[in-house]
């Protein structure tokens, strides 16, 4: 590598470490993260990456270090108070801590683009143990992105979807999926295929034959396998807190409710998962083995997590009280109940002498899911800090 690509990539970072270096933010702890970046940019000033000393692989561990340090940098840049969902972050957080009791060491980051929950750095107790020991600067916090489109960051019908994408995170950080595929040829190889082969794509096997001349023979799963293992765990971890609500809107985006591609099941295969999922555990094989990898990995059963709320206040065009962490995170199945009643319940409720658009009735739920998360958490911080007195 040459070390004056390191050099004008250090440039950069100066640059950008000057616009954004007096920040400050109400949650400390993207303060202290802001901190220690100071002292990283400390440490990489007094870097001389032309000394003839410095490794390959040492060269490549810088080039990491200071694209991190840009990233994290815009990353904070652009979560603001004004542009970040205090909600929905709130919302993401509860459900979080329910099944990772380390999910304190994240910081919820906003981030413009398709909806997933993904980590700023795969692997990242690795690099910062890394971190602390070639440069000294010790990272506490690691920035969680959560992408969704910037003009939907208050559409909290259509962000249902960010519980899907939780399940996801989820999934990756226990592996749920990569065990589940173990048992899964277990009972594939062993039983009766008729069994499993319907949940994958229609005459490609969910694993395949793979074997040298001369040596045992052996399987392996097919691409697809796995992805639609993470799928079908996604949409289940998703309903617990949502109901079909997810799945509903996904047969709006689906062209072919029949079709499969190489990363999802079709529409019909997901919702007749969701179905197996109310019934229960054994309603089919891949099913029960989600259940089972998921209770022995995260020490968590997956089960209906929603409180069937009363709508009446929602109804009547008022917020919600809602009186725990569970009701506040089913208000967006309720939302989603509203809306889909139309207008004329609201309408009649209130003695409406107009009709209302469904443009309306969107824009009301909304607002009022907004106000009612809003309510609670600003009841739930209040008993917190009177408390503390």
């Amino acid at each position: 590598m040459n070390p004056k690509y390191l050099e004008l990539s250090r440039s950069q970072l100066i640059l950008t470490w000057n616009r954004s270096r007096f920040n400050h933010y109400s949650d400390k702890r993207k303060q202290q993260f802001h901190e220690r970046l100071g002292d990283l940019y400390e440490v990489l000033m007094t870097k001389n990456f032309t000394d003839p000393s410095y490794t390959k692989d040492e060269l490549r561990f810088f080039r990491k270090v200071i694209e991190f340090f840009k990233d994290s940098l815009a990353l904070l840049d652009n979560n603001t108070i004004s542009s970040v969902p205090h909600e929905i972050i709130e919302c993401l957080n509860t459900a979080a801590k329910q099944w990772d009791p380390d999910f304190d060491d994240y910081i919820i980051v906003m981030e413009e683009g398709p909806y997933a929950i993904i980590p700023q750095v795969e692997n990242y107790r690795f690099f910062y143990v890394t971190l602390k020991a070639k440069l000294g600067v010790d990272f506490k916090y690691i920035l969680l992105r959560v992408r969704m489109p910037r003009q939907l960051t208050r559409d909290y019908l259509t962000n249902v979807c960010l519980f899907h994408e939780l399940g996801h995170f989820i999934d990756t950080k226990y592996k749920i999926s990569q065990s589940v595929i173990v048992d899964l040829f277990a009972n594939w190889i062993n039983g009766d295929r008729t069994k499993v082969d319907p949940w994958f794509i229609s005459g490609t096997p969910p694993f395949f034959i793979t074997s040298v001349i001369g040596a045992p023979v052996s399987y392996l799963p097919a691409g697809y396998t796995i992805f639609f293992l993470m799928e079908y765990f996604a949409d289940i971890f998703g309903a617990q807190y949502i109901g079909p609500n997810y799945l509903n809107y996904l047969e709006y985006l689906s062209d072919d409710l029949n079709m499969d591609d190489p990363q999802h099941p079709s529409y019909n295969k997901r919702k007749q998962m969701y179905d197996a999922f109310c019934k229960g555990p054994d309603s089919n094989i891949v099913l029960k083995l989600i259940f089972e990898k998921t209770l022995s990995v995260t020490r968590h059963g997956l089960t209906k997590r929603y409180v069937d709320l009363d709508n009446k206040e929602m109804l009547g065009l008022v917020p919600t009280v809602l009186n725990n962490s569970d009701e506040m995170l089913s208000i967006f199945k309720m939302g989603w109940d509203v809306y889909m009643m139309g207008a004329e319940k609201i309408e009649k409720k209130n003695n409406l002498q107009h009709p209302l658009g469904s443009d309306q009735v969107y824009t009301i739920v909304n607002n009022l899911i907004e106000k009612s998360i809003s309510n609670y958490l600003v009841t739930r911080d209040w008993i917190i800090a009177k408390s503390k007195i």
